[in-house]
């Protein structure tokens, strides 16, 4: 949401912004809550557990319906461009992880999914669900061989591809 944020306002971070738009061939969301998430929006309660970088808690207060949905346009446009479009890989966790503990020494807790697939997934680009893997692991591939390091590594490669195709025929 942060780098979908800079690259829509364009502003402060002007470098920073300009060269996400200019130069990146594309992006991946790891469980990204790209219209919210029920958890976060528990509030008082969620604190301990989420603890937000202050960058995210500055997007939750400007967070309107129309503030995610301004930024999803803006990367769906950047996504289906001329040129080199931005390509986008978004994984979504599939296994629920324990929130609060109930009864600790039974083993007993509240499990539930963070982000909800609906969310994690923008409405284009490649959703991949990591059935077997919560929303604390899901950036975190184990090794060369788990599927979300297999997926991103395969997508780097093609939007590279692309995009030294797309240079290279506009410099013909």
């Amino acid at each position: 949401l942060v780098s979908k944020s800079e690259v829509w306002s364009g502003d402060a971070a002007g470098i920073y912004a300009a060269l996400l738009r200019d130069r990146a061939c594309g992006v991946a969301f790891y469980s990204t809550p790209h219209f919210g998430s029920w958890l976060a929006d528990v509030g008082v309660l969620a604190r301990p557990v989420l603890r937000p970088s202050m960058l995210v808690s500055k997007i939750r207060e400007r967070r309107k319906e129309r503030y995610e949905a301004d930024l999803n346009e803006c990367l769906r446009n950047l996504h289906g461009s001329d040129g080199a479009p931005l390509g986008v890989l978004s994984f979504s966790e599939g296994k629920r992880m324990p929130l609060v503990e109930v009864w600790p020494s039974a083993g007993i807790s509240l499990k539930g999914i963070v982000v909800a697939e609906e969310s994690a997934y923008p409405g284009f680009g490649h959703l991949v669900t990591l059935s077997d893997v919560d929303h604390q692991r899901v950036c975190k591939p184990c090794a060369p061989s788990d599927l979300s390091y297999a997926e991103l590594r395969a997508a780097m490669r093609s939007w590279l591809d692309s995009s030294f195709e797309v240079r290279a025929s506009a410099r013909l």
